[in-house]
């Protein structure tokens, strides 16, 4: 939705990003912040691409990996610094 709707989105916090289907990078002036666990195979390689795919395209992005698995306690502790990054400007 932010690469059809750049003027709504101002950011992208994509936590465990697990679609493979090709995407389009949002457009340059959405920040986007993705993250994925070290155990969770498939997300971390859709996050890293997705975050490769982004900078590509001349957008802010930040990649966070961490030790750990498909787990609340980490999206909780992760998401207050993931809306400070997208909505830093």
């Amino acid at each position: 939705m932010a690469a059809r709707h750049p003027e709504l989105f101002r950011g992208v916090i994509a936590l465990s990003r697990s679609w493979k289907q090709a995407i389009q990078a949002p457009d340059p002036n959405v920040r986007v912040f993705t993250s994925a666990r070290t155990l969770e195979l498939g997300f971390l390689s859709t996050a890293t691409e997705y975050a490769a795919l982004v900078k590509k395209s001349g957008g802010t992005v930040r990649l966070v990996k961490r030790v750990g698995s498909h787990d609340l306690v980490i999206w909780q502790d992760e998401f207050p610094g993931a809306v400070r990054f997208v909505l830093d400007r």
